[in-house]
């Protein structure tokens, strides 16, 4: 699947990432992850950047009433900033 997330730091600057994602299913249920992405916006410290993503996710069963799934991430992001 295909997503776009944006992290927002204390100071209002924010990163924008592209991100294409693949799930493995495990008996039909999702088990874990990988994506790759790209670093498409940043504002505030952050204009500028450019950069990608990756990350491994295992998604955790869900507990009971618990609306959603949780996951372990590891994500790295690798990027350059322009000059000051």
């Amino acid at each position: 699947y295909m997503s776009y997330t944006t992290i927002t730091f204390a100071d209002g600057s924010t990163i924008v990432i592209k991100r294409q994602a693949a799930i493995t299913a495990v008996g039909g249920v999702a088990a874990a992850s990988a994506t790759k992405g790209e670093v498409i916006k940043g504002t505030g410290r952050f204009v500028g950047m450019k950069g990608t993503l990756t990350s491994k996710s295992k998604i955790l069963p869900r507990e009971k009433g618990e609306a959603g799934q949780k996951a372990v991430v590891d994500a790295t992001i690798t990027y350059t900033l322009p000059p000051k």
